[in-house]
């Protein structure tokens, strides 16, 4: 049963006698209520600052998504680098490799070991300057050939380097932002253990609480404001198989009041309390199968009440009478107990009355539906 339940002792009204015993019983009640109210609040409070630090979790959880995106996207600039710096140094090895070529076919032609007397033995000035230009055009050209390729693997290099830096420079920043998460998350664990402190105490009060309810609903005292709007039976359940009013009946055939909606949902589908209030019935119920009775307090001076049927027992959470639940909170699950042609939740909202004879359309109080 969850822990925040003793809230409801704060909306219940009391009434109180003057007679000793039921004026104790009351100042008991009025004991309880503070006490609740007291660890209320500073559960209230904590939770506040718990929210906030999950907040800056997930915010950094964020950040780190996004430097690793960066990461990812740099390692594959890296690798496409590697692979630019390999085909550049095979360039310029090819273009080495040719210099030592031409060299030693020079040498072996003997121009590099005495090239004076090779260019001296030339026929005329014009042979002469010919060789000569020839020689000089030969050696300028495979030298500035692998010039270009060393200046490129050069340049390769130095954009390694730079993407280093970067991934450096990013690596540091996520190291940093992860030092700053595992202090959230300390932070976050004593923020959580004060929680769920407040929840233990406040589970000391639970008997007590139910109690309360079970009096004043026997006496017909248990009064609280209704504090709507309703939300939906079960999350993202829209579609309406059959509407509120009279209709012929799937199975008997024959014409019938249907006093709510048979909302569409699959079996097992968590079935949850539309709006704060105490349980008054969850019990068998013929043809509703498992039928539960949620009271949600007055308004405009009528009861407001939810009812929810097609459960199986052994679906059901919420069985004791004056049992709180919150808005929100799972109640039971979809199932096909009782009359129907399948599983679904078969939901009424009741005004005025605690059974069926106060059947209003759900319509006018739920969220749009199909």
């Amino acid at each position: 049963m969850r822990m925040w339940k003793r809230l409801f002792i704060a909306m219940l009204v009391l009434q109180v006698t003057t007679t000793p015993a039921v004026t104790t019983y009351a100042e008991s009640q009025a004991d309880t209520k503070k006490k609740v109210d007291d660890l209320t609040n500073k559960k209230k409070e904590e939770q506040s600052k718990l929210n906030d630090i999950n907040g800056q979790i997930t915010q950094i959880e964020s950040e780190i998504a996004g430097y690793q995106k960066k990461m990812d996207e740099l390692g594959q600039t890296f690798e496409s680098a590697e692979q630019e710096l390999v085909k550049a140094r095979e360039q310029e090895a090819a273009a080495m490799k040719k210099v030592v070529t031409a060299t030693k076919g020079l040498y072996e032609e003997g121009y590099l070991d005495s090239p004076l007397a090779n260019l001296l033995q030339s026929d005329g000035v014009r042979e002469f300057t010919e060789q000569f230009d020839l020689l000089k055009s030969v050696m300028d050209f495979m030298v500035e050939d692998f010039q270009h390729y060393k200046k490129a693997t050069d340049q390769v290099k130095q954009k390694k380097k730079e993407l280093q830096g970067i991934q450096d420079e990013l690596g540091g920043e996520m190291k940093k932002i992860g030092l700053a998460k595992d202090q959230l998350r300390e932070k976050q664990k004593v923020s959580q253990n004060k929680v769920d402190g407040y929840d233990q105490e406040l589970e000391h009060y639970e008997d007590e609480i139910i109690e309360i309810n079970q009096d004043l609903l026997r006496s017909g005292k248990l009064n609280f404001p209704f504090t709507g709007p309703m939300s939906l039976p079960c999350d993202s359940c829209t579609k309406v198989n059959s509407e509120f009013g009279v209709r012929i009946h799937p199975v008997t055939k024959k014409r019938s009041r249907h006093d709510g909606l048979d909302i569409d949902a699959p079996y097992g589908k968590p079935i949850n309390a539309v709006a704060d209030g105490v349980v008054v019935a969850s019990k068998p119920s013929s043809g509703y199968g498992w039928l539960i009775v949620i009271y949600h307090g007055h308004k405009d001076g009528r009861a407001i009440y939810s009812a929810y049927a097609h459960s199986f027992s052994q679906q059901v959470i919420t069985k004791l009478i004056g049992d709180p639940v919150k808005r929100g909170e799972r109640i039971s699950s979809v199932g096909n107990n009782g009359i129907g042609t399948g599983p679904h939740l078969h939901f009424e909202v009741r005004v005025g009355n605690v059974n069926k004879e106060g059947a209003v359309n759900p319509r006018s109080w739920l969220p749009p539906l199909q």
